[in-house]
């Protein structure tokens, strides 16, 4: 049985100021009980893509990879190596048998530079 737990995630305490920079959007998919690679979808039918991006912590440790899904009617035309920003970004906590993780979300996806400052 999977078992998951949905955690607030501080988009701007994670991407900082800057945003984090896009190495690939790709669409997110799963292999089905035919052994068939289809697209994922969310339960109303939206297409999910995995928008995968560079974190790099503040306190100077090796940057890694962090794929974030982001459900959208199209696949998201932002730029390569371009800054983003995640609108309600979560992270979920999973459990399956003796495996375990940590799988990112956001409701949506954008340039950095178009994201509004609060108070703006």
């Amino acid at each position: 049985m999977a078992v998951t737990r949905n955690i607030p995630v501080d988009g701007m305490a994670l991407a900082g100021e800057h945003g984090l920079p896009v190495v690939a959007i790709i669409p997110k998919t799963f292999r089905n009980d035919s052994g068939v690679t289809e697209q994922s979808h969310t339960q109303d039918g939206t297409p999910q893509f995995t928008v995968q991006t560079l974190y790099t912590p503040s306190n100077g440790s090796k940057a890694e990879l962090l794929d974030v899904t982001v459900a959208a009617t199209q696949q998201p035309n932002i730029p390569l190596l371009s800054a983003v920003r995640f609108e309600a970004l979560t992270c979920s906590l999973w459990q399956m048998g003796n495996r375990s993780g940590l799988a990112f979300s956001a409701s949506s996806v954008q340039p950095a530079n178009l994201t509004r400052k609060a108070g703006d």
